[in-house]
């Protein structure tokens, strides 16, 4: 996994489609990289934690990380694609894991719920 900087958009190619892959911590996330939004390039979006604020003066890093699109800043949760601002638009995400040091994606969208 030498080849996945952290929280860096690595593309491979997936059942011939492109594919976002992304490791943060421990976990890996495989992603469509269009944004339904217009169509935006999110293989050069940010990848950073959710900042959330459960009362006024406090701040809380959550997991699992966002991904924001280059051209509007809209933002996806990387474990349900769902966009943060309007739960109605996904990105696609995968299934993915490691395994003998290897990536490897499931190249069927996984379906979420939430």
């Amino acid at each position: 996994m030498a080849d996945f900087p952290p929280d860096e958009v690595k593309l491979v190619d997936v059942g011939g489609k492109s594919v976002g892959v992304v490791v943060s911590g421990e976990r890996i996330y495989a992603f469509r990289t269009r944004c339904p939004h217009q169509q935006g390039p999110l293989e050069f979006g940010r990848v950073y934690p959710r900042l959330v604020s459960p009362e006024v003066g406090a701040l809380e890093l959550e997991s699992p990380p966002v991904i924001s699109c280059p051209w509007h800043y809209w933002e996806f949760d990387m474990e349900t694609g769902r966009a943060l601002c309007d739960a109605t638009l996904r990105i696609a995400v995968y299934a993915a894991c490691e395994e003998n040091g290897r990536v490897l994606v499931d190249p069927s969208p996984h379906k979420v719920r939430g």
